[in-house]
């Protein structure tokens, strides 16, 4: 509650209540490990960058609404991403990552999956689906937790990033599993 809505819910109609749906419209939540996004693409893509594919792959699954879209970005990597463009063509809502500071020291790590842990924890029950963009590991108890609290849960990666815990979700607990 409180967070920005994402500039891609333009599909969604007023009413005297508030924001009003269809009961068949998905609401998602688009999180999106943006070093582990690019990493993970095949050699011949890593330059297109293209936040498209993600939202083409939830538009077949039928009505939805993107109500949060955010890229979590480490901030060694501000310089090379096109902060502009993941905001104003994408609309995505960019958090910058700083490193992660123990004991007085810096440590060479970033604070993304923390950060995004805890966004999608606050945001979870306001939406029907979840969509972690991000083969990662540290995303499975995430997983878990929002398939537990009843909402679908897609993970989208590339093969050669994809955890093998996600995969044994995918039969258990019937995580959807989408490879680029």
């Amino acid at each position: 509650k409180g967070l920005p809505e994402s500039g891609l819910t333009s599909t969604i109609s007023e009413s005297d209540n508030g924001i009003r749906v269809a009961k068949h419209t998905r609401i998602y939540a688009i999180l999106v490990d943006y070093r582990n996004f690019i990493l993970s693409l095949p050699e011949e893509q890593k330059k297109i960058r293209d936040l498209r594919t993600i939202e083409s792959i939830i538009r077949e699954r039928g009505e939805s609404i993107i109500r949060f879209a955010f890229a979590f970005v480490p901030h060694h990597e501000v310089g090379r991403v096109s902060i502009q463009m993941l905001s104003n063509v994408y609309h995505y809502d960019v958090i910058v990552c700083p490193q992660q500071v123990g004991q007085g020291a810096i440590k060479d790590a970033d604070t993304v999956d923390a950060r995004m842990e805890r966004l999608a924890r606050q945001i979870i029950p306001q939406v029907t689906d979840i969509v972690i963009v991000s083969g990662d590991a540290d995303f499975h108890r995430l997983v878990v937790d929002a398939w537990r609290y009843g909402k679908d849960v897609m993970v989208i990666s590339g093969s050669q990033a994809l955890s093998s815990r996600f995969r044994e979700l995918e039969g258990i607990a019937g995580i959807t599993i989408k490879e680029l």
